[in-house]
């Protein structure tokens, strides 16, 4: 996906639902978000490694339960690369959709907060052999902890930064390489406040 494309669906996102925020303001407790997401995904087995980076948009939604901890559910879309192995073959590699839920633990000031993520996620992989046009699947469970940084521009409206990493297992056939993924993200939430509250 190109880059540019990227960011403006995720800025089209962020000011949609600020558009829409004051209609739900009711829902205290509540955010939604919308992120570019750059990843560089390492498949390493016992011959050497691979290394994949992709591009993705990603669309996520949370609840705070209290004052420093949340729950956020997020997805993200496929992003595909390809690489060339020890051999000098060429592979490729799609993360498929991403699917993930996490613990947001989180500081609670008025202005800035910093946060942290630790939870599960779901990856729908396919590793294709480009030259025999063969193709692997795995679904695959990663565990990810990550540390980003919230920033209120207003009321109902903040920007985020955060960094991840996950960590898992695939199985293609005849090897198993572990999967070590980095990625940075930045984006947009938007908070459904009740109409009391006063803080941004």
């Amino acid at each position: 996906m190109n880059s540019r494309k990227l960011i403006l669906a995720v800025m089209m996102a962020g000011s949609l639902g600020a558009a829409v925020v004051p209609a739900a303001a009711s829902a205290s407790g509540f955010y939604i978000g919308a992120d570019a997401v750059m990843r560089s995904t390492e498949l390493d087995y016992l011959e050497g490694t691979e290394t994949y980076h992709t591009e993705h948009a990603r669309i996520k939604a949370g609840y705070e339960i209290l004052d420093f901890l949340a729950v956020e559910a997020q997805v993200l879309t496929a992003g595909d690369d390809s690489d060339i192995d020890f051999f000098g073959n060429l592979y490729s590699f799609d993360t498929g959709t991403i699917v993930g839920v996490y613990a947001k633990p989180k500081t609670d000031f008025s202005r800035a907060n910093v946060y942290g993520l630790v939870g599960l996620a779901y990856w729908d992989t396919t590793y294709t052999d480009v030259a025999l046009n063969e193709k692997y699947t795995d679904k695959v469970v990663t565990f990810g902890a990550g540390v980003g940084g919230e920033f209120n521009i207003t009321k109902h409206l903040r920007f985020n930064i955060e960094g991840m990493m996950q960590v898992g297992t695939t199985s293609y056939g005849t090897f198993d390489p572990n999967i070590y993924s980095l990625s940075l993200a930045a984006g947009l939430n938007v908070r459904f406040l009740s109409r009391s509250s006063s803080r941004l």
